[in-house]
């Protein structure tokens, strides 16, 4: 329907009126306009023009509108003023401004934000982006893409967002993101999963600019794709929580670049753990790691296996000299192994 709304400003013009006749609103009238059709349709200063035509009896739906003298309007100032004008907004009053204009896009986007944490949860039905007080609903939409949920709420702490212009903001590299936990919140919110990283694969470019990522998805088939989200150069570390990772997986994981990262595994045999050993001792920016297991350790084939004697006390504490470095790699085995890089 909005294509056919685009090439057709009769049709477009009857359906304001269509607004303007069930709502004397006209911000009330534009949301419900773009919850029908979308809001690429018509921006809402055009859309305000008709319905103010409406508003005063001229119901010619074909009126040129070239015969008006043409008045300043705020995006007919210069990108400078503009800037400023944008700079004294807060995110929420900068994330609806876009609205008003495409002119403001590239303005607002200009901006740096810091967002201390971005939450994307996942119920059965949709998922929820949070940012900071605000946040953003999208729904299962057709084949395997999320669309976004239209609230018609009074709530000030809701966007009214799609997710290509939320994916723009939080992928924009002068928007760097402290922390980021993708979560799901019941086992039968994993059937969600696959549309989140369809729909993210598409929108999402170039990559999250985060920090600190925490993944809580309960599944490790998804662990990949959703850490190919994520710009390698600025993630310093990752956790993992409540997501057994197999062998396979946490091999194919990058995590040589990271400071610290916290996996589940189901377990790992002393031949493995020396053969970590060496990975890590590779990993130039690591500081600290813990790898928690389902199935506990046989600490005796370990101690064997790094040439060290274990006294049967429950745990055992192994330093390992990095090549070419003045640095320690001790290895801490108890239930669980700890990892920490200790300078010389």
């Amino acid at each position: 329907m909005s294509d056919i709304l685009k090439t057709n400003p009769t049709a477009l013009h009857t359906c304001i009126y269509y607004e303007f006749l069930r709502e004397k609103d006209v911000e009330e009238a534009y949301k419900n306009f773009c919850g029908t059709v979308g809001d690429d349709v018509i921006e809402y200063v055009d859309f305000e023009y008709w319905f103010y035509q409406f508003y005063h009896g001229n119901l010619d739906f074909d009126y040129d509108r070239s015969t008006d003298p043409k008045p300043l309007i705020l995006t007919d100032l210069p990108t400078e003023m503009l800037t400023e004008i944008v700079g004294n907004l807060d995110i929420l009053d900068r994330f609806n401004v876009q609205k008003v204009s495409r002119k403001f896009e590239p303005v607002v986007n200009g901006f740096k934000y810091e967002f201390e944490k971005v939450s994307i949860y996942n119920a059965k039905e949709g998922t929820q982006f949070g940012l900071k007080k605000l946040f953003v609903y999208y729904k299962k939409g057709k084949k395997y893409r999320l669309v976004r949920h239209y609230c018609d709420k009074a709530d000030d702490n809701y966007l009214n967002m799609e997710l290509s212009a939320l994916a723009t903001m939080l992928t924009n590299s002068k928007s760097p993101i402290n922390s980021f936990c993708i979560k799901n919140r019941r086992c039968e919110a994993i059937d969600i999963m696959p549309k989140l990283i369809e729909s993210l694969s598409q929108e999402v470019c170039p990559l999250f600019f985060a920090k600190y990522v925490r993944l809580e998805l309960q599944h490790k088939d998804y662990v990949i794709p959703i850490i190919s989200l994520f710009k390698p150069g600025v993630l310093e570390e990752i956790a993992f929580v409540d997501t057994k990772l197999d062998d396979d997986t946490f091999a194919k994981l990058r995590l040589s670049h990271l400071n610290r990262f916290d996996v589940f595994l189901d377990r790992i045999s002393a031949e493995e753990i020396v053969i970590l050993r060496d990975i890590l001792s590779q990993f130039v920016n690591l500081k600290r790691a813990e790898i928690n297991l389902a199935n506990p350790m046989n600490l005796t084939e370990i101690g064997i296996a790094l040439g060290i004697e274990y006294d049967n006390s429950g745990q055992i504490t192994y330093s390992h000299r990095i090549p070419n470095a003045y640095k320690l790699l001790i290895l801490k085995f108890s239930y669980a192994f700890l990892v920490t890089i200790e300078s010389i």
